[in-house]
């Protein structure tokens, strides 16, 4: 483990759709509110900023972005599990909608919903990428439904020029008591305690750090390691794994990270999948929500590099990604420059020219994790996430 000391790192206030691949495949609430019944949340004045308000349903956010900010990221949770929330819209400075009637500018379908929660995330969108991210008042509205007032989180990822100069990513890996992990040794089993000296462990971050830092520009940061309980060693359906997301609430401290969850078996009807993040974009400046982390399942019939590659692959559907192709559904991702497959199916995907893309559904069966790329404009969106602390020239 180690820390990136020059350039200088900026100092920070925030805490760091079901997926599945195959193998061959001072957070205080603001006080008062708005003239119109919203609520205005109070930012830094430039770094990486993190915010928390309550609101009323129906009741416009109101919140100000600073000079030199690479992205917005915005996460808000009801009153309960089942409540059902989306963003309705978002509107720049300038009056510029990047969210009108729930349908992110130049995407197709709704910003992520479902389990007591939803996430926006600006630019995630070629379209929005466009457009600068003007320092100024931004409001957004939510949809839905909810038992109680919303809970809701700002985070602004910035630097002094609104240029990213790299930046270094911290790893929170929750383990449960036992976990199994083989290759390249004998299958054994781990703890939190253990993790730290455990060869198997260093070969997937190994492999997960090389990634993030050869394909998004982020630096291999601190690794800290949580006991979970055993009960998280097979994830069955989406209660269990939202439970599993909500253990990232002992994280303590303001140090942004990924918060990744090790189990030995992920599956949701009937089906095991390699790894899933909790919405598209999740609540990378939250911790203990159903959104909070991304699972991976670490089993034989998965080899260790593909382990910590797919633990970025996943972490770029937390920050915004989506899959390049849906194989078979003729739906491809909202960046315009990466290759597209739309009449992609799983049987002809060897055909498909974003078959090396870390996000292509089955990268992993289609390169063996040789010569996997991101575009430019994929980068942009990890740059723009809440999730790793960004680096500043001295």
């Amino acid at each position: 483990m180690r820390s990136i000391q020059s350039p200088t790192l900026v100092t920070s206030l925030l805490p760091g759709l079901l997926l599945g691949l195959l193998l061959g495949g001072c957070s205080d609430p603001v006080p008062g509110g708005s003239p119109d019944g919203g609520n205005d949340a109070a930012l830094g004045q430039n770094g990486l900023f993190r915010t928390e308000v309550e609101l009323a349903l129906g009741a416009p956010l109101h919140f100000d972005v600073p000079v030199g900010a690479l992205g917005v990221h915005v996460s808000v949770t009801g009153g309960a599990d089942g409540d059902d929330l989306t963003f309705g819209t978002l509107v720049g400075p300038t009056g510029h909608a990047f969210i009108d009637g729930v349908i992110p500018e130049g995407g197709d379908t709704a910003t992520d919903q479902g389990l007591n929660g939803a996430t926006i995330t600006l630019p995630m969108t070629s379209t929005m990428q466009q457009q600068p991210i003007l320092p100024g008042a931004y409001t957004a509205t939510i949809d839905g439904a909810t038992a109680g007032p919303l809970q809701v989180t700002i985070a602004i990822q910035s630097t002094t020029d609104g240029v990213f100069h790299g930046g270094v990513l911290d790893l929170d890996l929750f383990i449960p008591d036992g976990l199994v992990l083989s290759q390249p040794s004998a299958a054994h089993a781990i703890s939190a305690a253990s993790a730290a000296t455990d060869g198997d462990v260093a070969v997937r971050l190994d492999a997960f750090f090389t990634s993030a830092k050869a394909l998004a520009g982020l630096e291999r940061g601190e690794v800290r390691f949580h006991s979970i309980p055993q009960s998280f060693l097979s994830l069955d359906t989406s209660e269990q794994i939202a439970a599993a997301a909500k253990q990232t609430a002992v994280l303590t401290g303001d140090t942004p990270s990924a918060r990744i969850l090790w189990t030995n078996k992920l599956a949701l009807g009937g089906q095991e999948i390699w790894g899933q993040s909790q919405g598209i974009p999740g609540a990378g400046a939250r911790r203990g929500t159903p959104y909070s982390a991304v699972i991976l399942e670490i089993s034989s019939a998965f080899p260790p590099k593909g382990d910590g590659m797919t633990m970025l692959h996943e972490l770029g559907h937390f920050a915004g990604l989506r899959h390049t192709t849906e194989l078979g559904a003729g739906m491809v991702d909202w960046i315009s420059d990466t290759a597209e497959c739309p009449d992609g199916t799983f049987e002809s995907y060897a055909a498909c020219g974003d078959k090396k893309n870390l996000m292509f559904p089955i990268y992993w069966g289609a390169t063996g994790g040789k010569n996997v790329e991101l575009s430019d404009g994929q980068r942009r969106v990890i740059q723009a996430s809440p999730i790793y602390r960004p680096l500043i020239p001295r």
